[in-house]
């Protein structure tokens, strides 16, 4: 009795285990992304020679440029500035519920009470940076400009680099007072 290639195939789906088969897709798709990664790395090789950017390692490490991997465009620095712009944008928004706490979420409000002014300045001059590169953006998705593009890549990372170290205080402040108590009438809003 001969069988044929579709029994074959159905036998040997049957008899396969299902660990296996999951395996063998895991490492098709780890390969492909490794591949495509590279292809990213390269691709972005040269435009960083074109616009003299930032090393990809660096930029991914801060800006998870990475999941660039599972985009396809024709407009890579775009791509690549528009990551940059979604973390800034997290931090702008975290921020402002400090400079503008009437919607903020209750525990901002806790955290506020417990900040010494120079805290309250930090978080305030990180906001007004933030909020003139947002600005920057608006003007950037206009009109596609290469070299504008490249020009905020460049100077965010830069102003990035600079700005960490001020968040990275204003964090450990908030972690230090998180626990803190404001003495008051004791109150609250589940009376």
């Amino acid at each position: 009795m001969r069988i044929s290639i579709v029994e074959k195939e159905i036998h040997n789906r049957q008899h396969t285990k299902p660990n296996k088969i999951k395996k063998m897709t895991e490492d098709k798709k780890e390969s492909k992304n490794k591949e495509s990664l590279e292809e990213l790395k390269k691709e972005y090789s040269e435009i960083k020679k074109e616009h003299n950017l930032p090393d990809f390692n660096h930029l991914n490490e801060n800006f998870y440029l990475e999941k660039l991997v599972d985009i396809e465009t024709d407009f890579l620095l775009r791509e690549v500035r528009k990551m940059i712009a979604d973390k800034m944008i997290n931090y702008l928004k975290f921020f402002e519920a400090f400079m503008n706490p009437s919607t903020a979420p209750v525990f901002i409000h806790s955290i506020m009470k417990t900040l010494d002014n120079d805290s309250k300045e930090k978080i305030k001059k990180v906001y007004e940076r933030l909020s003139k590169r947002e600005v920057e953006l608006i003007d950037l998705d206009l009109i596609y400009d290469g070299k504008k593009e490249a020009d905020f890549i460049n100077g965010f990372t830069k102003e990035w680099n600079e700005m960490k170290k001020d968040l990275s205080g204003v964090v450990d402040i908030i972690n230090k007072n998180w626990n803190t108590k404001v003495k008051g009438n004791n109150k609250d809003y589940f009376g």
